[in-house]
């Protein structure tokens, strides 16, 4: 017997899904966890696995709508009693896919939509959920702005963008958010009273901040423009800054989850959880080093990376390490190591600890694959 499924057309189904987005999950906490964050999830044609009493297993179709650390709610086309053990194949970001056991936490018909049922999973295990929502991922961004209501646009207007935001409004504070604090992003005014926008850019880069800085003012003169570069900006955007203008800074800072190629090979898990574990102690070492200009240890570190990400089945940082290195030997000057390194930390950053990944997507009756996110 065919697995049974939703019998909703994909426009349908997306209007659906936007309107539930606004509305809260069907709750499906584990009673011993507190709340917890909960992100959009569009992955369609889910397998859920219902095992009834006796052993007996049936499959049911459904599609997602949202995921956390400890659980999944999706739409179902039936009832499924609460406590019901079952299996559930979600598709991360890379289409790979992962069991994962849980029980029915939540179930509730959708008010107007026959044979449509809304349905949580409690899963037995947390999961990586960064995996499979990017809105996971907090992009961390530094604003610097003097106006006050600049400052409350971007508060309103970032967190649509999944970014997390800190307003300061003098250059001095912006300093000393920059160095104290992590940013993936700072977006930085020129025209400020005190120390301006190109001071503080320029004493940020003294002290040993990679991130970029990208330049957001009312000035459009070309001498502003070659200023702000010349101290180590990487981009200038002239207000008012539109919103996709917004949607393109934090994305561009933003990587996608970096997968290890050994997640199908479980004797490998520990390796690939071991190296991950110890990515933020080599992040601190590396910025560290590029502070104090001390390109020796720069390029004992990422020649250290070169040695053991391929090993742990992250290539792609070999080839982000080789191009610090290649900086750093070829005698560039600091400012223009702070590039590729920026790339390498970015990347380091991304990568993900091993899951029960497989590598091909688990068939149906009919041998076909499963869809992958859309």
């Amino acid at each position: 017997m065919g697995a049974k499924a939703l019998r909703l057309d994909s426009h349908s189904l997306t209007q659906l899904l936007n309107e539930l987005d606004a509305q809260p999950c069907p709750a499906g906490h584990r009673p011993d966890l507190p709340a917890e964050p909960q992100y959009p999830y569009r992955a369609r044609s889910l397998y859920l696995d219902v095992r009834r009493t006796g052993g007996e297993t049936n499959r049911v179709v459904v599609h997602a709508r949202a995921i956390s650390q400890h659980g999944l709610a999706v739409l179902a086309p039936r009832s499924i009693p609460l406590g019901t053990p079952c299996d559930v194949y979600p598709i991360d970001t890379t289409g790979g896919w992962q069991v994962c056991k849980g029980e029915v936490g939540g179930c509730a018909p959708l008010n107007g939509h026959a044979d449509i049922w809304d349905l949580c999973i409690r899963l037995v295990k947390p999961i990586d959920v960064v995996r499979y929502a990017p809105g996971a991922w907090r992009t961390k961004v530094l604003v610097v702005d003097d106006s006050p209501a600049i400052c409350t646009l971007m508060r309103a207007l970032l967190p649509k963008y999944d970014a997390d935001v800190v307003c300061v409004q003098s250059g001095q504070e912006a300093v000393e958010e920059g160095l104290n604090n992590c940013f993936d992003l700072v977006m930085l005014d020129i025209e400020m009273p005190g120390m301006n926008g190109i001071e503080v850019a320029q004493t940020l880069r003294k002290r040993g901040c990679i991130q970029p800085i990208v330049v957001v003012s009312a000035t459009s003169e070309e001498e502003n423009r070659d200023a702000c570069i010349a101290v180590g900006c990487d981009s200038f955007v002239s207000k008012p800054i539109t919103v996709e203008q917004i949607s393109e800074l934090v994305h561009m800072v933003r990587p996608p989850p970096l997968v290890s190629a050994l997640d199908d090979d479980p004797a490998s898990h520990e390796l690939v959880d071991t190296y991950v574990a110890r990515i933020r102690g080599t992040i601190e070492h590396l910025m560290e080093a590029f502070a104090s200009a001390d390109r020796k240890m720069l390029s004992m570190l990422c020649r250290h990376i070169c040695a053991e990400a391929p090993s742990c089945g992250f290539p792609s940082l070999l080839k982000l390490a080789v191009r610090v290195i290649e900086s750093v030997e070829a005698g560039f000057p600091m400012s223009d190591v702070r590039r590729p390194l920026c790339g390498l930390v970015r990347n380091l950053r991304a990568a993900r600890p091993a899951s029960n990944f497989e590598p091909i997507l688990p068939q149906d009756a009919s041998g076909c694959p499963m869809s992958a996110l859309v």
